[in-house]
Order: C-alpha cells, then structure tokens, then sequence
C-alpha cells in the first residue's frame, strides 16, 4: 500500500525560500521564524492563500509549495492545529486551512515557488 501524501504551503522571505530551495530541510537547522516557532518544526499550512498571509508578516509574498509530503512526517501544529489526527487537521469539512508541521528532514526538490514553474535545468 502506498503512503497517503499531501502538498503544503509554507510562507516565508525570498531569501528562507532560496535556502530550502537549495539545501532542503531538517529539524533545528533554521532560526526560529517571526511568529517564534519551534526551530523543530517546518510550519506549513493546507491553503497557498494562508502562507501567503504568513510571508505577509513576514514582510514578503515569498510562497512555497512542497508536493507529496508523506503524513508519515507530519504532525498537528502544536501552536495553531485544531485537529486530534493529520487527517482531522487537513480534511476541515468546512474549508479552513489545515495547519501542520513538518517534523522530519525533507530534500531541497521537495520545495518550489508556488506559482512559479521550476526551471527546465534545475
């Protein structure tokens, strides 16, 4: 049986965005971010219109999205999930973005502009 996946969005500066892009990531490798988060977790949400109101406090319009994540590395955000399960959490039968972290290392090809077709060369 193949593992249920899922895409997220996270919202963040130009410049977070080119380090993911290039290096990927791995819990406690990056500084906690404006909201003070767990420098544990990779903070993503179900809705690109939701990460781009994170990016937003951030000063930036910066969104990336990152396709078939495994649940498997996921966990309910501790801070802003509502959900008892992933599975609660991303399937709000009323449209509300799921909101979710990334609790495992995940490659840099995971990650892309949101919006903005990666390059025939990369």
């Amino acid at each position: 049986m193949t593992e249920k996946t899922i895409t997220l969005y996270h919202g963040t500066t130009l410049d977070s965005a080119e380090l993911l892009m290039q290096n990927g990531w791995q819990p406690n490798s990056f500084a906690s971010g404006s909201q003070c988060g767990q420098m544990r977790y990779l903070y993503l949400t179900t809705h690109p219109e939701d990460a781009l109101w994170f990016a937003n406090e951030k000063g930036s319009q910066t969104v990336l999205e990152i396709k078939d994540v495994p649940y498997s590395m996921l966990k309910v955000d501790p801070e802003d999930g509502t959900g008892d399960t992933i599975e609660e959490e991303v399937g709000s039968p009323h449209g509300m973005p799921g909101k979710v972290v990334l609790t495992k290392a995940i490659d840099a090809s995971a990650f892309e502009l949101y919006g903005v077709p990666k390059p025939a060369f990369r």
